[in-house]
């Protein structure tokens, strides 16, 4: 086994690692950056699958809208309703579905403003740490005399 004196680590030396083998704290800084990485990642997705919900949500609301009047139609025609033009459909018919597609609105308005507000603290917090850990990465790498550091 060698020590660390004969080799660097990818991510700088740790205090303990004078006392350890190489290969040890190699180990430890990888798994510990892969779960760096991937709690980062986790959080990204958690976003971009947010925004895809409201993406989809939005879409089926612009459906709803347009067959605001096929659906006054048919709920007229499901009631027995002689219905020749657009204009022959009773308000009450219209009425019932422009309700609907106002509240399926409003309550998308309202899940945007939930996530909006879960996710706030954890944007600005993941910004902040990728913000420190590059200017972290890239001091080290200023401050390495090889350009090969990681061998």
């Amino acid at each position: 086994m060698s020590y660390i004196s004969e080799k660097q680590l990818p991510f700088g030396s740790i205090v303990i690692s004078r006392y350890l083998p190489y290969e040890v704290v190699l180990t430890y800084q990888t798994i510990t950056f892969e779960f760096i990485v991937l709690s980062s990642v986790v959080v990204d997705v958690f976003f971009a699958s947010g925004l895809a919900q409201l993406s989809i949500q939005c879409k089926i609301l612009q459906k709803s809208i347009r067959t605001i009047i096929e659906n006054s139609i048919e709920s007229a025609r499901q009631d027995k309703l002689v219905i020749d033009t657009i204009s022959d459909v009773p308000w009450k018919y219209l009425q019932k579905e422009i309700e609907e597609v106002v509240t399926r609105h409003k309550s998308i308005i309202e899940l945007g403003g939930e996530f909006e507000d879960i996710t706030n603290i954890p944007a600005l917090a993941v910004f902040i740490g990728m913000s420190a850990g590059f200017c972290f990465i890239v001091y080290q790498v200023f401050m390495v005399s090889s350009p090969f550091f990681f061998i």
